[in-house]
């Protein structure tokens, strides 16, 4: 029982440590957890649960509760949340390392083919520098295909172009936002409920050294993957009891 008492502060204090880093603000837990300006997504998803640490903690070191323990809950809350603010995964950890993207100036049937043999829906454009240009998708080609010739059987003829060509029949309102590899994946999260709760939508993050449109591209994540990183970042902790 000591020793779960001491590691429990030990883990208080280093999370404490940690929010007063991150916001560059000498001040009480009390005022860093519900006025820290930098918090990440994890601390502000579990905000109630960590004031009820702070008033168990204050008992412990205060008091000298030492009968006025953790539970098994609130210590494993503890322990996973300190995790994930420390060592909390990066973008770099998400993405394919062997992305595939195509040059504005390739086949566009090549192109078809090799979107078919992946089973991918879209991917990305970039000019000759690896430099992003737009995402090539499967409603962007058919709308190309609509203006198509047809033959005397009634067949589409379709001329090998260039991707550059079909791209003039991309969708106008694509958006997507840049972020650097090193960003945590939290920080992804953040701007993609701030999307949300404007109402605006996301169709792609895209990954580049340090979150410049000018820099070669290194990786997407597409608005269907984000449910994957809210699962990579969750804490599965059963919300019961939290004294014993």
């Amino acid at each position: 029982m000591e020793a779960k008492k001491d590691k429990f502060i030990e883990m208080f204090n280093e999370l404490y440590e940690h929010l007063k880093e991150v916001n560059d603000w000498d001040t009480s837990f009390y005022s860093l957890l519900h006025q820290g300006r930098n918090n990440d997504y994890i601390i502000r998803k579990y905000r109630d649960e960590l004031d009820t640490v702070r008033e168990v903690r204050n008992s412990i070191a205060h008091n000298n509760e030492y009968y006025f323990l953790p539970s098994n809950s609130l210590y494993t809350l503890l322990e996973e949340i300190l995790e994930k603010v420390i060592d909390s995964p990066k973008i770099s950890d998400f993405i394919d390392d062997n992305l595939m993207v195509i040059k504005e100036d390739t086949s566009i049937i090549k192109t078809i083919q090799d979107m078919k043999k992946h089973d991918y829906d879209q991917i990305p454009v970039v000019d000759q520098k690896g430099k992003y240009i737009e995402l090539l998708t499967t409603n962007t080609i058919i709308r190309w295909m609509g203006d198509l010739k047809l033959d005397q059987s009634a067949k589409l003829i379709i001329e090998d172009v260039q991707i550059k060509e079909v791209l003039n029949y991309a969708e106008e309102d694509e958006v997507c936002e840049f972020i650097s590899r090193d960003s945590k994946l939290d920080t992804l999260i953040d701007k993609h409920e701030s999307i949300i709760k404007a109402g605006n939508k996301i169709d792609a993050f895209l990954i580049t050294e340090n979150g410049s449109k000018e820099e070669v591209l290194q990786g997407i994540i597409t608005d269907w993957e984000i449910p994957e990183i809210y699962n990579k970042l969750n804490i599965c902790v059963m919300r019961q009891e939290i004294f014993q």
